[in-house]
């Protein structure tokens, strides 16, 4: 891969670059999700030796366990949804944004939920999910903790003192050295 050097351009040179390449990642992201829903189709990965599609980004594509993860559940819920990839290579949604889709989409929701979260956040995806699918407060619960066990004193013959609540035990202060 050849570098560009960035500190050539002027600052509209600069900034038309870094959206080229915003547009390249897009779409480099949605071929990816796309060809890893294909391969998991297919089961490429069990031809290659290794026991699942995660197992094959991690090891042979070095990809980390949080980078294969989340576009192996896009890829899938894109596989589902098709309309998936094509809002992510036009950056109307993220990979984050569709992870956090992916286990809420139905036949019935996908349509609504798709449009309602594309150009949004994460924050805002998160805020839409819960207005869609609310969950119930957590139950506000208190209990008593358990009383802290005193501490048992080391068999007779042991130079150290314990200390237990309420203090030295054994009567063991001679033993104390001080400084």
């Amino acid at each position: 891969m050849r570098m560009s050097p960035a500190h050539n351009l002027s600052d509209g040179q600069l900034v038309a670059e870094v959206k080229r390449l915003v547009r390249c990642e897009r779409d480099a992201i949605a071929q990816l999700v796309v060809h890893l829903a294909e391969m998991d189709n297919r089961h490429i990965h069990l031809a290659a030796g290794f026991p699942s599609l995660y197992a094959y980004c991690v090891e042979e594509l070095h990809l980390s366990e949080y980078e294969a993860y989340h576009r192996i559940e896009v890829a899938r819920a894109g596989r589902a949804f098709p309309r998936i990839f094509r809002m992510l290579a036009e950056g109307a949604l993220s990979l984050t944004t569709v992870q956090l889709l992916a286990r809420k989409l139905t036949d019935e929701n996908h349509d609504q939920l798709l449009s309602a979260a594309a150009g949004r956040t994460k924050r805002e995806v998160q805020e839409l999910l819960a207005r869609h699918f609310p969950q119930p407060d957590a139950p506000a619960t208190v209990r008593k903790l358990p009383r802290p066990r005193p501490m048992v004193a080391p068999p007779s013959g042991h130079a150290s003192p314990v200390v237990v609540a309420g203090g030295v035990r054994d009567g063991d202060l001679n033993s104390v050295q001080t400084e």
